[in-house]
This record gives structure tokens, sequence and C-alpha cells, in this order.
């Protein structure tokens, strides 16, 4: 756990950023913010967002994975099922060809995918 302090601000926690992970408590006249890893509620969070948008999940190892739709991600207490690479066979069902099972407190970050920048550089 690494810990400093800026000003009037203290923050604890492990070294790496967890945007979902942060809570906020008054403290002294301080605001102490705990960075703490994900859980798989932030996952699901993320995952349930109405209208779905498409994201990245970005590791502690620097791995990331896109995840493009949220039905096929099973959200287990402690990890996840990603699928990593999928096909549409000929009656256009989407099926996974190969997946990843990771640690949901190895994930460092959630960012949107701009779709929109994808489709271009498909093109």
């Amino acid at each position: 756990m690494g810990k400093s302090r800026t000003g009037d601000a203290e923050i604890r926690g492990p070294c790496y950023p967890s945007l979902a992970g942060l809570l906020g408590q008054w403290n002294d006249d301080r605001i102490v913010v705990t960075i703490g890893p994900m859980t798989y509620h932030d996952l699901y969070r993320k995952l349930h967002v109405e209208p779905f948008k498409p994201f990245r999940l970005r590791l502690t190892n620097s791995t990331v994975i896109d995840v493009r739709e949220p039905g096929p991600v099973i959200v287990g207490e402690s990890s996840a099922v990603l699928p990593v690479e999928t096909m549409v066979d000929d009656r256009g069902v989407r099926i996974a060809r190969n997946w990843k099972t990771i640690s949901i407190a190895h994930i460092v970050e959630f960012s949107d995918i701009d779709t929109k920048e994808e489709s271009k550089k498909r093109s």
C-alpha cells in the first residue's frame, strides 16, 4: 500500500489507479481518498450501463481486452471470462472462438472505445 499527501488531501491505497475503486471520506478537515482494486460490482455496473458502450479493460500487466458486447462476459466473484476472439457463423450467430479468464483484482481501468474511430480504421 502506498501513501502520499498533497496539500489537504491524503491518498492511501495500492500504487495502481482504480477509478471505480475511489471512495472519498472527510477526516479532520481533510479528504481521504482510498484507491483499491476493482470488484465484480464495478465490472457488472460497466457491463449494464444503458445504452451499452463498448469499452477496453486494462490489466495490471498492461494487457488490454476490448469488450464490444456485454452478453458473452461471465462475471464471478473474483474472476471474469471474456471473449477475445469471436466469429459470426453462416446463420448470423456470434460465437466465441477464444476467451480469457482474468482476475477482477487485476483490472486497472475501463476506457471507452470510440466506435466511430474504429469504423474509420477498418474502412
